[in-house]
C-alpha cells in the first residue's frame, strides 16, 4: 500500500506540491520519502548484496568450523537464520555450524528465559548449541561495556581455534556509526575512527561481520518477513549506558537534521580505514629497517636509526611495534614520556618506562637498542636453590652472586662476572636471573642463551 500510494498519488504531483509547501510541510514530505525508501527495502533484499556465501564456503573448504555469537536478540537471530539458509541452500554440513550463547549474569532474565530461548532456536535449526557463563563481576569504576566485551571474547575463543575457525558477529551499520561516534567523543585517532572491520584477525582468530553494511531497519524487515522470533533486551533502553544514550538521544536528532547519518559516518570510517591502511603499510616497511635481533632472541629497535625519524613517525613506529607483539599500547601521555626519556637519557643510563595493569609492560634502552618486556618474562630466581642440580660430566647450574669472580678452562686468572656479562651484552635486568653453567663448580662454561665454552664439548 505505501508504494502504491507514492507511485499513484504523490509522485505525479510532487513538483507542483513542493513548490507550494511551507517549511513544516517540506519536513513532513521528507519523512514520507524516507518511509517510502524504507518500505522499498523490506523483504531482506540486502542479502543479495553480501558475499557472505562465498566467504563461508571458502572457510569450510579449509576445514574451518563456523561459530555464531548468539544473544537471542534481533541481530544475532537474523544472522543465524541467514547462515542456516546458506548452509541449507548449498547442502553444507550443519555439523560445522555452532552457536555460542554467553550469559553475562548482569540481568536475571539471562539465567533462564534467554538461555532457554537460544537453546530452542539452535534445536529448531538442528545446529550445535554452546552455552558459557561469565563468572567474574565488574570491578568498582570499571565500564560494564568493556568488562562484558573482554570476557565475552575470552569465552568465544575457548572454542574458536586459532588460524582456522571463523567467529560470526551480528554488528550492523547502525552499530558501526555508534562505534565511530563513541570513539570520536573519547578522542580516538584514525585507527579508532576506522570503526569495526568487516573481516579481521584478533588474537589469531578470524572474526567476520557480514551485516556491517546492513541497516537495523533492513534487519528488522528481514525478521518480519521471515516471521523470526527474538528477544527484546530491556537494557537497550537504559540511557545510563553510553552507547544507548547515543542511540536513543543523539542519533535521532542528528538524523532529523542531517538525514542518513549512519551511512555518512560509515562512509567516513571507510575513508579513515583506507588512510590507516596506507600508514600501516608505510610503518611496516620502516619497522623492517630498524628492527634488530639481540643475542638472547630479543627483537629490538635500533635506537640510532629510530631517532632519525620525525616525532610523529616515531610515535607510530612505537605503537605498531607494540601491536605486532600484542602489547597494550600506552596512553598518549605515557607515550610522550617514553619518547622524551629515549631522546634525553645519557649514554650510561638505562631509561625504563612501565605501563599497564601492575606496570606489566616495560620498555628500556640499553646499548643503543630499545627493548620490550613483560614483567612476568623477567623473574628473579635467586631464591631458588640449585646447588643440588647437577648434569652429566660434573656440570652445575648456578645464578649470579654480586661481586662474583669466575675462572675459565683456558685462563689462569679470575675475571669479574659483571664485566664478562657486560661484554656478552646481557642486559642488567637479566643478570640476576640468568642461568650460569659451571664445570667442577669453579670454571664458567656457559651462559644461558648467550655463550658456551667450546672446550666443554
Amino acid at each position: 500500500m505505501p508504494n502504491l500510494l507514492y507511485s499513484k498519488i504523490l509522485k505525479p504531483y510532487s513538483r507542483e506540491l513542493r513548490s507550494q509547501m511551507t517549511d513544516c510541510e517540506n519536513l513532513l514530505w521528507g519523512k514520507i520519502g524516507r518511509l517510502m525508501s524504507e518500505a522499498n527495502k523490506a523483504g531482506g533484499c540486502f542479502v543479495h548484496n553480501l558475499n557472505f556465501q562465498s566467504t563461508l564456503q571458502q572457510a569450510l573448504n579449509n576445514s574451518a568450523q563456523i561459530y555464531i555469537g548468539l544473544s537471542g536478540g534481533l541481530d544475532s537471530v537474523v544472522l543465524l537464520d541467514l547462515t542456516y539458509q546458506i548452509f541449507k541452500k548449498n547442502k553444507l554440513d550443519l555439523s560445522k555450524l555452532s552457536a555460542i550463547y554467553i550469559n553475562h549474569q548482569l540481568q536475571p532474565e539471562a539465567n533462564n528465559h534467554w538461555q532457554i530461548f537460544c537453546q530452542n532456536v539452535c534445536e529448531k535449526y538442528q545446529i550445535n548449541y554452546i552455552s558459557e557463563k561469565i563468572i567474574a563481576k565488574p570491578q568498582a569504576g570499571e565500564s560494564i561495556e568493556n568488562f562484558a566485551r573482554t570476557h565475552r571474547y575470552h569465552l568465544f575463543f575457548k572454542h574458536v581455534r586459532p588460524k582456522l575457525d571463523i567467529l560470526l558477529l551480528a554488528h550492523h551499520l547502525d552499530d558501526q556509526a555508534e562505534t565511530v561516534l563513541f570513539r570520536l567523543l573519547k578522542g580516538a585517532g584514525p585507527k579508532g575512527l576506522s570503526g569495526m572491520a568487516n573481516l579481521y584477525h584478533y588474537q589469531n582468530r578470524m572474526i567476520y561481520r557480514p551485516l556491517l553494511s546492513v541497516s537495523k531497519q533492513e534487519i528488522l524487515n528481514y525478521a518480519d518477513k521471515n516471521h523470526l522470533d527474538y528477544i527484546l533486551d530491556p537494557s537497550n533502553n537504559l540511557v545510563d549506558y553510553d552507547r544507548n544514550f547515543l542511540r536513543q538521544n543523539i542519533f535521532p536528532e542528528l538524523s532529523t537534521r542531517f538525514g542518513d547519518v549512519n551511512q555518512a559516518i560509515a562512509r567516513g570510517a571507510k575513508h579513515y580505514r583506507q588512510q590507516q591502511q596506507a600508514l600501516d603499510y608505510f610503518i611496516a616497511q620502516e619497522l623492517l629497517k630498524i628492527e634488530t635481533s639481540h643475542v638472547s632472541n630479543y627483537i629490538c629497535l635500533d635506537f640510532k636509526l629510530f631517532i632519525n625519524y620525525p616525532d610523529f613517525i616515531q610515535i607510530n613506529l612505537i605503537r605498531s611495534w607494540l601491536e605486532n607483539h600484542e602489547y597494550k599500547s600506552p596512553s598518549e601521555k605515557k607515550l610522550a614520556q617514553i619518547l622524551h626519556q629515549l631522546r634525553t637519557a645519557k649514554q650510561d643510563k638505562i631509561p625504563e618506562i612501565s605501563w599497564g595493569d601492575n606496570h606489566q609492560y616495560i620498555l628500556r634502552k640499553y646499548q643503543n637498542k630499545i627493548f620490550l618486556n613483560k614483567k612476568q618474562d623477567i623473574t628473579n630466581n635467586n631464591n631458588l636453590d640449585l646447588s643440588s642440580l647437577m648434569y652429566e660430566n660434573n656440570i652445575q647450574v648456578k645464578y649470579r652472586v654480586l661481586g662474583q669472580k669466575i675462572y675459565f678452562l683456558n685462563k689462569a686468572h679470575s675475571v669479574s662476572l659483571k664485566k664478562f656479562l657486560q661484554n656478552l651484552g646481557v642486559p642488567p635486568w637479566e643478570r640476576e636471573s640468568i642461568a650460569l653453567y659451571f664445570y667442577q663448580e669453579k670454571y664458567l662454561v656457559g651462559v644461558e642463551g648467550y655463550w658456551e665454552c667450546n672446550h666443554v664439548r
